[in-house]
């Protein structure tokens, strides 16, 4: 059986593996296979990957029903915050722009969070992979920069 696999973030950063609409976490990483199980908890299906996440056995039968909105949701919500990330566009203008552009599902629109909601789980992404303002211009000018080649002083100190 030829299935084809892609993979999803979680909502912590982790790697889930996608297969035939079933969502799978990485339970146990070895020296040559990724160990993948299921992310409904009663359902015992596991997955075995090679290290280059090529599909390599599939064992059980799942227990519950194939969730699609689940994953057009996951899908939504990875590549809004990829364009988060990587933009510098408002939030809630990437929000209305994706959800204007993708056609959600009745049931995946009824799950899907508000902008409201939204905006605030991405402002601290977004926030964490923004530098710091400074709080002062003074800094430490490195040794190496302090003396010109002929072993006289230059640039003590910085002046503005």
């Amino acid at each position: 059986m030829q299935s084809s696999i892609s993979f999803l973030k979680s909502n912590k950063g982790k790697t889930l593996l996608l297969l035939n609409q079933y969502l799978f976490k990485c339970n146990k990483t070895t020296h040559s296979k990724k160990y993948w199980i299921c992310i409904e908890r009663e359902c015992k299906v596991f997955v075995q990957t090679d290290l280059n996440d090529q599909f390599l056995l599939i064992t059980g039968d799942h227990n519950h029903v194939v969730n699609p909105d689940l994953i057009e949701a996951k899908l939504l919500k990875e590549k809004m915050k990829h364009r988060i990330l990587t933009e510098t566009t408002s939030l809630t203008q990437i929000y209305d722009q994706e959800i204007a552009n993708t056609k959600l599902s009745e049931a995946t629109a009824a799950q899907f969070p508000t902008v409201i909601e939204y905006r605030s789980n991405m402002s601290k992404a977004r926030r964490k992979t923004t530098p710091v303002i400074p709080t002062s211009c003074v800094f430490e000018i490195p040794a190496p920069y302090q003396e010109t080649l002929s072993q006289k002083h230059f640039l003590l100190m910085d002046f503005f």
